[in-house]
């Protein structure tokens, strides 16, 4: 066995549960970073979309990025509702509808096709 190569090889459900716990703990990119979220909320009562600030933050050589789904996500979960962010959007959307969600599976069977 040489030095570089790993000690134990394969899978091992154990280091593999505590890495996805880990993930799913981990909170979002603007809760992680409040001055970003600061920044997002200032611009959002500015008028400005989601689109908007992300492109400006990537133009700008910000150090930190957001993509424009994350604000969606951020305007739409908990913590976005209860400042009242769905109110600043441009478009004023206050619902996000599924876009593929999934369809509705079992026996349909139209009223022209029965008999009687």
């Amino acid at each position: 066995m040489h030095d570089d190569e790993p000690l134990y090889q394969g899978y091992f459900h154990g280091a593999a549960d505590m890495q996805a716990r880990a993930r799913r703990q981990r909170l979002g990119k603007l809760s992680r970073y409040p001055a970003l979220a600061i920044h997002v909320i200032d611009c959002l009562k500015a008028a400005w979309s989601p689109e908007q600030i992300a492109g400006r933050l990537q133009v700008s050589g910000a150090p930190e990025r957001v993509s424009h789904e994350t604000i969606y996500r951020f305007v739409y979960g908990p913590q976005g509702q209860h400042l009242g962010l769905s109110l600043d959007l441009p478009m004023a959307q206050r619902r996000r509808r599924i876009r593929y969600q999934r369809k509705p599976r079992g026996l349909f069977i139209p009223a022209a096709n029965t008999l009687g």
